[in-house]
């Protein structure tokens, strides 16, 4: 879903276990590791998304996991020219 200044409703999720470990993800033929993230559809909420993303990706369900914190607020960023 883009919105009105051309940005993408987008999650980005950050796993940790006991030993304060981050998960990261290999990228698809690519050399390169990133934390999942999906976009967000019409009618969908930020939670439904991610865990969607990561039982689709990972194989991980809500049962799986809890939610600790969430950005306050939503978050935009643009990307150099040469990453687009």
């Amino acid at each position: 879903m883009i919105d009105s200044e051309d940005y993408r409703a987008n999650v980005g999720i950050v796993i940790t276990n006991d030993k304060q470990q981050i998960l990261l993800t290999k990228c698809f033929k690519q050399d390169s590791w990133q934390l999942p993230q999906s976009g967000i559809d019409f009618g969908e909420s930020e939670l439904d998304a991610s865990f969607l993303e990561l039982n689709e990706e990972i194989g991980l369900s809500s049962e799986h996991l809890g939610v600790l914190a969430k950005t306050p607020k939503w978050l935009r960023y643009d990307l150099p020219d040469y990453h687009i």
